[in-house]
């Protein structure tokens, strides 16, 4: 079961005043099937742990294993090869892939909402990925979010709302939407700085612990054990009650938590980030869900997204 998203979202900027919004609120989590296969294949969770981060010769064989996988059409259009909007209007496409409710829907929408060569463009790429799963529609938004950068800031302001209005389009927003537009967010506010203000985690740490669970939510572990990995990687942030790893997934919760966790200072992200990744590796594989989880929090948080394997 998804929330329906507020109808009064607003993308809040990461640097919004932390005061804005009650640190006390329960955590809203969703339990998501794990998308995909994973991608570690038998390998223990003690020697990934040892592992990630670093540039290692499986990491790089992972990388093009991935990247060579995909056609050279959608590489050409992620790269701008021929118009720097192909970015955009791929990363449309897999906008309406994710929706998996509403893409007739937001199909027709884009008909009217863009001109005829890029629709053309859309519905070329949306055939080629009905078939991947959400590492892979990560890795190609990621491949799309420099081409963002380059727009005018007039067409910047216009994907964004176009976005924006297609993972609201049936009033529901899932995880694997939301983490798309994420990247789309970050990438059409190329200037938008990130204010560091927060040397403490206890501020935060209704935050920490909502993303945690998040993550945790999506390993293999029996709800049992993803119950304990949460209170014991919790215990070494600051105190708090560890939410319940089985509630819903909130798009305004998720949001606001990365908002607030932007403004951490650089010292204190890091080991924010190396937790994430020893959670994530804990059962000893990595799945699509977690994947693209992980590479969203990086970039909203601000912070390059260390190799997993």
């Amino acid at each position: 079961r998804i929330d329906r998203l507020d109808a009064n979202f607003q993308p809040t900027s990461t640097h919004e005043n932390i005061d804005s919004t009650d640190e006390g609120s329960s955590p809203e989590i969703t339990h998501s099937q794990p998308v995909g296969k994973s991608f570690s294949g038998e390998i223990s969770a003690q020697s990934m742990s040892e592992h990630i981060g670093e540039i290692t010769e499986s990491s790089l064989t992972n990388s093009h294993t991935l990247l060579s996988g995909f056609p050279i059409l959608l590489m050409n259009f992620a790269h701008g090869a021929e118009t720097k909007l192909s970015g955009r209007d791929l990363i449309l496409a897999i906008l309406t892939t994710v929706n998996t409710m509403g893409r007739a829907d937001c199909l027709k929408f884009l008909e009217q909402a863009i001109d005829d060569d890029a629709y053309s463009r859309v519905i070329e790429a949306n055939q080629l990925l009905k078939d991947y799963d959400l590492q892979q529609l990560t890795t190609l938004t990621e491949l799309c979010c420099p081409t963002l950068t380059q727009l005018e800031k007039s067409q910047q302001a216009e994907t964004l709302k176009i976005a924006k209005q297609l993972i609201q389009f049936d009033r529901e927003v899932s995880l694997s939407e939301y983490l798309i537009f994420a990247f789309v967010y970050r990438a059409c506010q190329p200037n938008q700085g990130f204010t560091s203000r927060i040397n403490k985690y206890q501020p935060v740490i209704n935050d920490i612990a909502y993303l945690f669970a998040l993550i945790i939510q999506q390993s293999s572990h029996s709800e049992h054990e993803q119950q304990q990995l949460l209170t014991n990687t919790l215990s070494t942030f600051g105190k708090c009650t560890p939410p319940s790893i089985s509630e819903n997934f909130n798009a305004n919760r998720f949001h606001q938590s990365v908002a607030r966790l932007a403004t951490l200072s650089p010292l204190l992200k890091q080991p924010l980030v190396e937790s994430i990744m020893n959670c994530i590796v804990d059962d000893g594989q990595i799945n699509a869900n977690e994947f693209a989880l992980f590479r969203s929090i990086c970039n909203l948080i601000g912070v390059p997204a260390p190799a997993l394997v």
